[in-house]
C-alpha cells in the first residue's frame, strides 16, 4: 500500500483550495453582506439574499456540467479560467447600484465557481483516494468552514469601517489567492497521469485500478438518497441568516457575527471529526449523530434566545454543513457504489444545491413576511426529523439487497 505522502498530500491540499474558494469565500461569508447591501441599495434582505439564490442555482449548473467538460488535459486550464472570472465578477459586484446588476454578476460568478466546487472536488478526491476518501473529503469540506470562520468577522470589520463595496473587493482578492494552490501545485486530475494508483487501491497487471465495490443502481435508493441530499443543504441556508436572527432577538450585531463565526468553526471541526468517526463508527451511525446534533442546535436557537444559548445553538447547528456536503458524498458511495458515483453524485448534488438556493431566499422572504425566523426554524427541525427516517430506510434497503445478492 502507498504511503500517505507526496502527491497524495498535494491532492488533498488542492481539494481544500477548491472548496475554500468556491464555498468558504462565496457561500459561507455571504451573510455578512446581506444587511449592509440591503440598506445601501434601499431594498429588503430577501431581495439581496436572492442574489445568493441565483448564484447558487447557477452554481449547481456549473457543478453538473464540469465533469462532462473537464478532462485530464484541460483540468488546470479550466481552473485558471474559473479563478479569473470568479474574482473579476466579484469585483464587478462591488460596483452594483441596483439589483439587476447584482443578480447578473452573481449568476456569472456562481456558474464558474460551480465548476470548481464540491462536485469537482469530490471526484478529484475519489480519483486519488480509494481508502481514506471520507476523511479527505471531510478535511477538504471542513476547510471551507474554517475559511468562513476566519474571514466572516474580518469582512464584517472591513464593512463596518468602510462599506460593503470595499468588503466585496477584498473578498475578490482573497478568492484569487485561495485558488492559487489548486492551480500551481503539480497535481493532475487523476493519479495515473503521475504513474500512481489511488491511495489504498489494488492495481491489476496492466496498471488499471481495480475497485471492489461494484454495486448496481437501485432506483428506490436513488430516490431516498435524493430526498436525504436535499434536506441537509436546505438547513445549510440558515447560518448566513444568523446575524439577522441575533438582531431580530434584540441583540447586538456582534452577537450574530460571532454566531456565524462559531458555526463556521464547528462546521470545519465537525467535518474533520466526522471523517474520523466514520472510520470508527461507520457512515450510517456518524450521519445519524450529526442529524441529532443539528436538531438540538436549531431547537436552542428557536427556544433560548440568550446570547450564550445562541452561541451553543450555532455551534451545534454547524453540523448541518457536514450533512449538506460530506454526508452526501459518503452516503452516495455507500448506496450506489464507487463505480456509479460519477454518474449519480453530480445529479444528486445539483438537486441538493438547487434546494439550498431556494431555501436561502425563502428564509429571507419568510422573515420579511413574519418579521421573525421562528416559522423557518420550525420547518428545518421537521425536515431533519424526516431526514432520519429517510436515512434508516435507505440503509435498510441496501442491506437487504446485499443479503439477497449473497
Amino acid at each position: 500500500m502507498q504511503k500517505f505522502s507526496g502527491k497524495y498530500i498535494l491532492a488533498a491540499v488542492s481539494a481544500c483550495s477548491l472548496v475554500g474558494a468556491s464555498i468558504g469565500l462565496l457561500v459561507n461569508v455571504a451573510g455578512v453582506f446581506f444587511t449592509p447591501m440591503a440598506e445601501a441599495l434601499g431594498v429588503g434582505r430577501g431581495s439581496v439574499s436572492l442574489s445568493l439564490t441565483i448564484s447558487t442555482l447557477i452554481y449547481a449548473v456549473g457543478g453538473l456540467v464540469a465533469p462532462k467538460m473537464i478532462r485530464v488535459s484541460t483540468y488546470r486550464k479550466w481552473l485558471i479560467l474559473c479563478a479569473l472570472i470568479v474574482s473579476a465578477s466579484t469585483v464587478l459586484i462591488s460596483f452594483s447600484n441596483n439589483l439587476i446588476v447584482l443578480y447578473m454578476f452573481s449568476a456569472i460568478r456562481g456558474f464558474f465557481a460551480g465548476f470548481t466546487g464540491p462536485v469537482l472536488m469530490s471526484i478529484l478526491v475519489n480519483n486519488w483516494f480509494y481508502e481514506k476518501s471520507a476523511l479527505v473529503n471531510s478535511i477538504a469540506m471542513g476547510f471551507s468552514g474554517l475559511v468562513g470562520a476566519v474571514f466572516s468577522p474580518i469582512l464584517t470589520s472591513i464593512i463596518s469601517h468602510w462599506d460593503w463595496r470595499i468588503g466585496t473587493i477584498t473578498n475578490a482578492a482573497l478568492l484569487l489567492i485561495f485558488y492559487l494552490p489548486a492551480i500551481l501545485l503539480p497535481v493532475g486530475y487523476i493519479p495515473e497521469a503521475h504513474g500512481l494508483s489511488p491511495y489504498g487501491a489494488a492495481s491489476s497487471k496492466d496498471g488499471q485500478t481495480v475497485h471492489m465495490d461494484q454495486i448496481p443502481i437501485i432506483p428506490i435508493l436513488v430516490v431516498l438518497l435524493t430526498i436525504f441530499a436535499a434536506i441537509g443543504p436546505f438547513c445549510t441556508a440558515y447560518p448566513p441568516h444568523f446575524p439577522g436572527m441575533a438582531e431580530n432577538y434584540g441583540l447586538p450585531t456582534a452577537v450574530g457575527a460571532t454566531m456565524l463565526s462559531v458555526c463556521m468553526i464547528t462546521n470545519s471541526g465537525g467535518k474533520l471529526i466526522f471523517g474520523i468517526a466514520s472510520e470508527k463508527l461507520g457512515n450510517f451511525l456518524s450521519i445519524l449523530i450529526y442529524i441529532i446534533l443539528s436538531i438540538l442546535g436549531l431547537l436552542s436557537i428557536l427556544f433560548f434566545p440568550s446570547s450564550w444559548m445562541l452561541y451553543i445553538g450555532a455551534a451545534l447547528t454547524g453540523a448541518v454543513y457536514t450533512l449538506g456536503s460530506v454526508a452526501i458524498v459518503v452516503a452516495t458511495r455507500d448506496l450506489v457504489g464507487l463505480n456509479n458515483y460519477n454518474k449519480v453524485y453530480p445529479k444528486i448534488y445539483t438537486i441538493a444545491i438547487i434546494v439550498n438556493a431556494i431555501s436561502g431566499s425563502a428564509i429571507g422572504f419568510m422573515y420579511d413576511q413574519f418579521k421573525n425566523y421562528r416559522i423557518a426554524l420550525t420547518i428545518a427541525i421537521i425536515l431533519l426529523c424526516g431526514m432520519i427516517i429517510t436515512l434508516i430506510a435507505a440503509y435498510r434497503i441496501r442491506r437487504r439487497f446485499l443479503v439477497v445478492k449473497e
